[in-house]
């Protein structure tokens, strides 16, 4: 295959990235109804000592073709791991059978994408899946001074995950007396986006809280407008507006078009920006 280093359009839109517990399921239904663009089995909360067992159990389900994944209009699939360590191997053993959209992980160090990377390429030819065709997306607590141009050809998007930011710093509060973020978390999420336009990759914005529907408005819109392609949601009562906020202004849809007349060779980051925004300019189907 012949594919670019990094930055890989894909398939299937990116606005709504709905966590779920891996194997619960009346959530996986819900999930799949929810109009998500993308379904990701959460590994990373269950415990170190269950997480095998649990991943196992996942799979059998999902191969087993009762769980609506292999419909045309199902969401694509995702699992998000812990941070890489000696038992991502094992439990990429496991989980690869279920040959999963793409794979996502806490990362701490760039190169643990190259790892990772490497990581599903065995497990691809082991399980008679074609070279490259599980993405990689990484979940990040910062991306200061951090280089992802040209790591992977799998890798298609960093998130932010302002908790993994609140752990990593020791901060006591997230937010200021106005309801907004403080300062370092405001640096913290720059920098990935950052991070991301600089290696041509999609931005996933933090979840927002699920009690307070006008902070989740304000939250998407925030994260649109300053440029994020898509966001986590910790619910499926979450998800519509999430796809609704991420349709773009006619504005950015029309300088999409004119960047797409440019050479692809010319521009390639700003050529695959406009395809993304392109592709999200479809209006979300009904019930999304």
């Amino acid at each position: 295959m012949n594919l670019p280093p990094n930055g890989l359009p894909v398939e299937f839109l990116t606005r709504s990235w709905l966590l779920i517990p891996p194997l619960e399921e009346a959530a996986i239904a819900a999930g799949l109804k929810s109009g998500a663009d993308v379904v990701v089995f959460d590994l990373a909360t269950v415990s170190d000592v269950r997480r095998p067992v649990t991943a196992e159990s996942l799979v059998k389900f999902l191969v087993a073709g009762g769980s609506g994944f292999e419909s045309a209009s199902a969401p694509a699939a995702f699992f998000l791991l812990p941070e890489l360590d000696e038992a991502t191997d094992p439990l990429l053993e496991v989980l690869m059978p279920a040959r999963p959209d793409g794979i996502i992980f806490r990362l701490t160090d760039p190169r643990e994408v190259q790892e990772m990377d490497v990581l599903i390429a065995v497990h691809e030819a082991v399980n008679d899946i074609d070279d490259g065709v599980t993405r990689l997306a990484c979940v990040l607590a910062h991306g200061f001074q951090w280089d992802f141009a040209g790591l992977s050809r799998r890798l298609m998007a960093l998130g932010w995950d302002a908790e993994f930011f609140r752990d990593y710093i020791g901060a006591r509060r997230m937010f200021d007396s106005y309801g907004m973020l403080t300062d370092s978390f405001r640096m913290a999420r720059a920098s990935v986006l950052s991070a991301a336009a600089a290696a041509g990759l999609e931005t996933i914005d933090t979840a927002s809280g699920l009690w307070s529907t006008d902070r989740l408005a304000r939250d998407i819109d925030e994260a649109s407008a300053d440029g994020f392609s898509g966001k986590f949601a910790l619910s499926p009562r979450q998800v519509t507006a999430i796809n609704h906020g991420f349709i773009p202004h006619e504005t950015e849809i029309a300088e999409a078009r004119a960047s797409l007349q440019l050479s692809e060779a010319g521009d390639h980051k700003r050529y695959l920006r406009a395809l993304r925004i392109l592709q999200r300019a479809v209006p979300p189907a009904a019930g999304r």
